[in-house]
């Protein structure tokens, strides 16, 4: 793991990237081994140089995914690198590289920048509400999640149990009361939600 420095990962990328027909096959290459080893030591140099890595954008979001639960320091001018990422062409009109690039928000508060994220809802699709869902859970953003309440049965089935993970966030009364109120309604086959509401109520 101590070969996978930042100093080091940027000095191989730099090679494929400074040849006069960048290697991309070998860069996309690197992102799977990187993925496989599970270092977040790239994800720096991928917020800096996206622009010029967009034809290994594929690899570089399994790359992200891979690595959401490992980061151990404050990176918050790479969350805003990562934000900015978020509002450029190629990532707005794509919904997985969207998904690849919150997923490192979802995991970790390492990154900040929730009020931006939280931007994001209203206009999202059904899946980036889920990932803004559990970033705001993340963030422990009870306020917020407090507003989504009545537009619990106008969510998707993932969405609606990314809202059953957040209510643990809520005051146990509140908590309890309002998610009693869901497990009432559900059907029989609702095996999932009644274990997430269970598992909530006792959190």
């Amino acid at each position: 793991m101590k070969l996978f420095s930042e100093e080091n990962i940027e000095n191989v990328l730099n090679k494929y990237l400074q040849q006069e027909e960048p290697d991309f096959s070998r860069i996309r290459w690197f992102f799977r081994r990187l993925s496989m080893l599970g270092t977040p030591n790239a994800i720096r140099y991928v917020s800096k140089k996206f622009s010029s890595l967009i034809p290994a954008i594929s690899d570089i979001c399994r790359y992200f995914i891979s690595v959401a639960n490992n980061q151990n320091e404050k990176m918050y001018d790479v969350g805003e690198e990562l934000i900015n990422l978020l509002n450029t062409g190629i990532i707005r009109g794509n919904e997985y590289f969207q998904i690849s690039i919150l997923s490192l928000f979802t995991n970790t508060v390492h990154f900040n920048h929730i009020h931006k994220i939280i931007e994001m809802y209203r206009n999202g699709s059904e899946n980036i509400k889920r990932e803004v869902i559990l970033c705001a859970n993340i963030f422990k953003k009870s306020d917020w999640l407090r507003e989504l309440k009545e537009e619990y049965p106008r969510l998707d089935n993932w969405s609606q149990r990314a809202l059953l993970i957040a209510c643990k966030n809520f005051p146990q009364d509140e908590k309890k009361f309002y998610l009693q109120g869901i497990k009432t309604k559900l059907n029989s086959d609702a095996i999932l939600e009644k274990i997430i509401i269970n598992w909530a109520i006792k959190s």
